[in-house]
């Protein structure tokens, strides 16, 4: 079974990084978007501003895995922080390059690379005491497939939105989801058992 993040552990890994500083709530957000649009560390790393389609909600993701892209809805609380990355983002801008429409960038205006992103979960992870196992970036999305399938999304529906081009891999999650019910019990007493 695929490793998740608890809630407890979502909220303790976003409440150790205070968005007073740039490159907390440049991270913060990164993280935000693999566990709220499911996206990889590469494609989050790789984001740029036109790819954020703020009149639809949506994400546009180009550089996926296996060059296949894919658009994911894209949350109100994250177009903010997006937005406000972005007018950091341009006071930082100092001459036109093909990598100066990234979203996630360092001070100096380069793209931010995965390697930073995975060492500072580490970091905070270890500070927490959660399990070493999970401290990787990678488990946000699969923390976000875990609980769509848990709230019923459908596997077709969940295969589009992570980009996985075999069902089998998405079922994975769906079998992580498969709890007793209430609708079981239900089941049952219908049966009169």
């Amino acid at each position: 079974m695929k490793k998740t993040f608890t809630k407890d552990e979502i909220a303790a890994i976003m409440g150790a990084m205070n968005d007073k500083f740039f490159t907390n709530y440049r991270d913060k957000t990164a993280y935000m978007a693999m566990l709220l649009c499911g996206m990889r560390i590469s494609e989050v790393c790789n984001l740029d501003v036109q790819y954020i389609l703020a009149d639809t909600m949506q994400i546009q993701i180009w550089d996926s895995k296996y060059s296949k892209s894919r658009v994911v809805p894209l949350p109100v609380s994250l177009l903010g922080r997006f937005r406000k990355l972005d007018r950091w983002n341009e006071s930082m801008r100092l001459e036109w390059s093909e990598e100066n429409d990234r979203i996630f960038k360092t001070h100096k205006g380069k793209p931010i690379i995965a390697r930073h992103l995975q060492t500072k979960l580490h970091r905070i992870c270890a500070n927490l005491g959660i399990d070493r196992k999970k401290a990787h970036p990678h488990t946000f999305r699969h923390t976000y497939a875990t609980e769509l399938a848990m709230m019923g999304m459908d596997p077709f529906a969940l295969q589009v939105r992570l980009g996985h081009s075999d069902l089998k891999t998405v079922m994975e999650y769906v079998h992580a989801a498969l709890k007793p019910s209430k609708i079981d019990e239900d089941l049952a007493g219908s049966f009169g058992i």
